[in-house]
């Protein structure tokens, strides 16, 4: 089997096991919400609903779902995490290459204790990079130049993240980490020239389909009442396969990666919240 097929084998994985575990949440939601409705009580949703770890039975769980906007910069490279990359200052180059993207997310959250939560969801993922190209670059038998390029990436995908937070209920603090996994929706290079035209140059046949990225992020979660929290954070995104096929070798081994800022809310779904206990 060669890396690319492999790379697809993960990505269908992910992507079914996201689905189910997806399909079993809202399963359970929903039948809690029937309940409440039915026999009129207000049940909090626990663990005992859930296939967990006999650690988290009988322990009562804050669920939510959220929006995430992300205003972020999007650059390829290949060594982001050498320590020439630093020392060297060769950082400067691919941040010169920042592309402004706009991303988003629909998401879900487990509260499980104090200090920790799950998090995951489905989302959008523009990335790419901005490429100058040398003023000489000239069209053949004309006098138009080649001024600039803009590689564009658009994925959907499924981000998890595992959560650590401060447990106070009016301002948390809190530091994440997570993976996602997506697959490609449209590729192409836009080319713009001195004549104000621009050419659009397909790169499908060139790009991964799957696309798999490692998450990092710390911010501030404020909250406004007993349903509705806000968020914001700083994040840090670095592909974790290159994004062009092996047999290209003209850009073979670089990664897609963004940094930039999220904001967002979250909206309690539960009545009864963990969260409206002193010890929550």
């Amino acid at each position: 089997m060669n890396t690319g097929q492999f790379y697809k084998n993960i990505q269908k994985f992910v992507l079914i096991f996201g689905i189910l575990i997806s399909i079993g949440n809202i399963q359970v939601f929903g039948s809690n919400r029937a309940n409440q409705f039915l026999h009129g009580t207000d049940n909090e949703l626990t663990t005992d609903d859930l296939s967990l770890p006999f650690f988290l039975k009988n322990k009562k769980l804050n669920y939510s779902w959220g929006l995430r906007i992300s205003p972020q910069g999007a650059f390829t490279s290949k060594e982001p995490f050498s320590l020439s990359y630093i020392t060297e200052g060769k950082y400067r180059t691919d941040y010169a290459t920042l592309k402004p993207v706009l991303n988003g997310a629909v998401v879900m959250i487990l509260r499980l204790s104090p200090l920790i939560s799950l998090e995951g969801g489905l989302g959008y993922a523009g990335k790419g990079s901005y490429i100058g190209i040398h003023p000489s670059t000239l069209v053949p038998d004309t006098s138009i130049v080649a001024l600039y390029s803009i590689r564009t990436f658009r994925y959907i995908n499924i981000p998890v993240f595992v959560k650590f937070h401060t447990p106070q209920n009016e301002l948390r603090f809190y530091l994440s980490a997570g993976v996602s996994v997506g697959t490609m929706l449209t590729s192409y290079e836009t080319i713009h020239y001195s004549d104000e035209k621009e050419e659009v140059i397909d790169w499908s046949e060139r790009t991964q389909v799957a696309d798999f990225a490692l998450h990092g992020s710390t911010g501030l979660e404020f909250v406004s009442t007993k349903r509705i929290s806000y968020i914001m954070e700083l994040n840090f995104i670095a592909g974790l396969n290159p994004f062009i096929k092996f047999e290209d070798q003209s850009l073979s081994g670089y990664r897609h990666y963004l940094v930039g800022m999220t904001i967002g809310f979250n909206y309690k779904l539960g009545l009864n919240s963990p969260l409206d206990c002193p010890e929550f």
